[in-house]
């Protein structure tokens, strides 16, 4: 039980580092232009 909360906690945080790179990547296309 506890490896999959880890595994699922890793799995969503690793998730939330793509958004979080998508949304500062048009954050930065704004600032290039």
């Amino acid at each position: 039980m506890k490896n999959t909360c880890s595994t699922n906690w890793k799995h969503h945080h690793k998730l939330n580092d793509i958004y979080f790179y998508f949304n500062n990547f048009e954050l930065i296309m704004k600032e290039s232009s």
